[in-house]
This record gives C-alpha cells, structure tokens and sequence, in this order.
C-alpha cells in the first residue's frame, strides 16, 4: 500500500499534509500561539518540554534526530527522513560505487553501508511464523498480518497474545511458576520484567526521570502518571459526578467514596 503524497496546504505557513484533517489540526498552531507541533500527530504545545513529554510517552520516542541541512530536530528517523523530503528537494547525493541518487541523506547513509565489505544486513524474525523480514517497517507491518486465528491461544482462559515471550509468562500465571529470583531477597516472579522493576525498590534505581522537574521514577508507567500533573490531562472521568482523575488507582480509590456515602 502507498502512503497518500502530502498534497493538502497550510493557510497560513504553506507546510503540506497527506490528509486534509492533518493540515486543519495544524492549523491551530498559528491561532492558539502554540509553537511547538509533534511531526507525527501535529498535536501541539506552548513548551518544548511538554512536547518531548508527548513524544516519549505517546509516540515512544525522543526529538535526537536532528536533519543536517537546517537544524530541524525530529522526533523519529521516519519523521526526519520526510522533512527532509518536503524541505530539501533539491539536495542530491550520488553513491560513487554503483551511482544511484538519493535525495534524502538518511537513505543515501544507509546505501553506502551496503558497500562495506563487513555489511551484513540486519533482519527482523517473526516469533509466530518461519518469516524473516529485511526492515523494522516490514517486520510491523508482517506482524499486523497475522489474523485472532494465527495467534497464541491460552487453552486454560482464551487469552490471545501475538509474542512467544509475553505467551510464555501468561502461561505461567496459569501454572504458579515463578523462576526469576531477587537476588537480594526471597521474592520470585513470573516474568524477568517484573524481577527487573521488583529490585529497583533494593537499588534505589530511578532511571525515569520527568523533563519538567527534577523527580525521578522507578517505572515508567509512573512517570507518565506524573507528567499528567503538569499537562493538566485527566483521562479516567467518573461517571457518577463531574471529577476526573490522572490514573485508575485514583478513580477507583474515588469510586469507594461514592459507595460509602450509598451506604451511609
């Protein structure tokens, strides 16, 4: 399938769009003042620092791409590979081996690595088939091909899941296993990833650190909770009154004061 070509104007700034929804959204820019635009979604910000928080915790990526013609900092190597398409049409490189051009330098990078001598081509497995995949792009798009029926099926509960590694731990939730030991107390787990988050509470390691303060995390999901803080969004509404909370504990710890006052 081929991505629709950017054909849809700003009014205002002339920055082209795929869909003509994206370039209305992006419109808003240039009325609400708000400067700082995420390439991907075109949502935007009045601070830098809020949209490295979007960009990290709803796209899982980080602005460290940074295009080489005119400074642009982008937030993925796709996001920057497009910029520079749009924004530097007439900057060509020539490959001196095999003489093929290439009009976006990221592209032309990753051609000559296939003159090395040493080149050998990354590829992506497929944990569900025998498929091999030559690009991170293809292995997503792959994986999104495999049908409810082609996937992992939990005989004890009927629980679906596409990885062989998130498979094998659903399973031992099932058996009671738990080989991942602390190696500072007795606590076992069913999975590494929980072992992994467990011993930061004997480490003290707090390796997610927030961008518009100076705390620090121990798990991501709690960074996120936190960022809410300073966004000012509240995505969990409870449905009997007009309040509205940053996480789920905090929704449910709300829902029980409606309870005890129902039974007062």
């Amino acid at each position: 399938m081929h991505k629709a070509k950017p054909r849809y104007p700003c009014e205002t700034c002339g920055k082209l769009f795929r869909y003509r929804g994206e370039a209305k959204k992006h419109e808003s820019v240039h009325r609400t003042g708000e400067r700082f635009e995420c390439d991907l979604c075109q949502k935007s910000f009045k601070h830098k620092p809020l949209l490295r928080a979007h960009f990290r915790f709803l796209h899982g990526g980080d602005c460290k791409y940074k295009c080489e013609e005119c400074g642009k900092v982008c937030i993925s190597k796709t996001s920057l590979s497009v910029h520079q398409s749009r924004a530097h049409m007439d900057v060509t490189q020539e490959c001196p081996d095999c003489h093929k051009v290439y009009k976006d330098k990221v592209w032309f990078k990753k051609h000559r690595r296939t003159h090395q001598p040493d080149y050998a081509p990354r590829t992506w497995s497929c944990q569900l088939c025998s498929s091999t995949l030559s690009s991170e792009q293809s292995f997503r798009t792959h994986m999104k091909s495999h049908s409810k029926d082609q996937q992992l099926i939990c005989d004890t509960c009927g629980k679906r899941i596409t990885s062989l590694e998130s498979f094998k731990n659903h399973l031992r939730i099932h058996s009671g296993e738990k080989p991942f030991k602390c190696s500072h107390c007795d606590k076992t787990f069913s999975a590494k990833k929980f072992l992994v988050v467990h011993e930061r509470v004997h480490t003290k390691e707090k390796p997610y650190c927030c961008d518009l303060c100076p705390k620090r995390f121990s798990q991501r999901s709690t960074l996120g909770i936190h960022l809410r803080l300073h966004t000012g969004e509240r995505p969990y509404p409870c449905t009997i009154c007009d309040k509205s909370f940053v996480s789920k504990t905090s929704l449910n710890s709300h829902f029980r004061t409606h309870k005890r006052l129902n039974t007062e």
